[in-house]
C-alpha cells in the first residue's frame, strides 16, 4: 500500500513498549517522544510508528509497516535517511525458537535497512558513524537486551534491571572497542570507575584508540595475515 507522502523522507520515528499498561513500563511511548523531540526535533506524525508489543520479534505490526515504507522510499547511501529510536532495545531484544537470543536475526534487521539507506540512531547510544566501531556498539546492545530478555535477570539488581528497560547500558565492563559514558556526570569512565549514584545515565561510546587497533589488526588479516602475525 502506498503512502501518502509525495517527497522521499528523511526522517522517521519508531517507539515500543511491551505492554498497554503504563505502570509495567520504564519509558512510555510519551517519554520516548519527548527525549527524541528534545534531540532532534517533533517529527510529521505520519512518519511516527508506535508498537505496544513484545520486543522478542519483529513481527510488529508498525515496525512491519516502517519496514514497507523504507522499501517504498529507498534513500541513497550517501544521503542516508535516519530511523530515530530511543534505545536499541526499543529496535528489539530478539530471541529465537528455543528462547535464546538471537543476534543473528537483530544484525540482519539492521543491516537491511541500512542497505535500504535508513541509518537507525539512538537517544542512549553514541554512534561515530564508523562503520566497525558502530556495528560493535550495536552488537553489544544486541546482546544485552536478548539476554536481558531471556533470564529476566533475576540476578541482577532493581536498579540494574530498571536501567536496562531504559536502554542504559548496565553490564559493568565495557566490550573491548568501546568504553563507558557517564551522561549525567558528562565524563568517560575508566575501568573500575562507579556512575553517578542513581541508576542508569551510562551509555557505550567507541574507545578510538582500541578502535584504531582494532581496525588495523582486521585489515592485516582480510589481506592475508596469519593470526600470529596480527596479534
Amino acid at each position: 500500500m502506498k503512502s501518502n507522502h509525495t517527497e522521499l523522507p528523511r526522517r522517521i520515528r519508531y517507539t515500543r513498549k511491551s505492554t498497554e499498561r503504563a505502570d509495567r513500563q520504564a519509558a512510555s511511548h510519551d517519554q520516548q517522544i519527548e527525549e527524541m523531540d528534545r534531540r532532534w526535533g517533533p517529527i510529521d506524525p505520519s512518519l511516527l510508528f508506535q508498537d505496544s508489543h513484545t520486543g522478542t520479534t519483529f513481527d510488529r505490526p508498525k515496525f512491519q509497516k516502517l519496514i514497507r515504507i523504507c522499501e517504498e522510499y529507498q534513500r541513497p547511501r550517501e544521503d542516508p535517511g535516519r530511523i530515530e529510536m530511543y534505545a536499541p532495545s526499543r529496535f528489539g531484544r530478539i530471541l529465537d525458537e528455543s528462547g535464546k537470543p538471537d543476534i543473528g536475526a537483530y544484525m540482519s534487521q539492521y543491516l537491511a535497512l541500512k542497505s535500504l539507506g535508513w541509518n537507525l540512531e539512538f537517544i542512549t547510544v553514541a554512534l561515530s558513524g564508523v562503520e566497525m566501531a558502530d556495528l560493535t556498539l550495536i552488537v553489544v546492545h544486541a546482546c544485552q537486551s536478548a539476554e536481558f530478555s531471556a533470564s529476566l535477570s533475576k540476578d541482577v539488581s532493581r536498579g540494574k534491571r530498571s536501567a536496562a528497560r531504559q536502554g542504559w547500558f548496565a553490564s559493568g565492563v565495557a566490550p573491548f572497542g568501546t568504553r563507558r559514558y557517564d551522561t549525567r556526570a558528562e565524563r568517560h569512565l575508566a575501568p573500575g570507575d562507579a556512575s553517578t549514584s542513581g541508576g542508569g545515565g551510562v551509555i557505550l561510546v567507541p574507545h578510538e584508540d582500541e578502535l584504531r587497533s582494532w581496525e588495523a589488526a582486521a585489515r592485516a588479516y582480510v589481506e592475508g595475515a596469519s593470526l600470529e602475525g596480527v596479534s
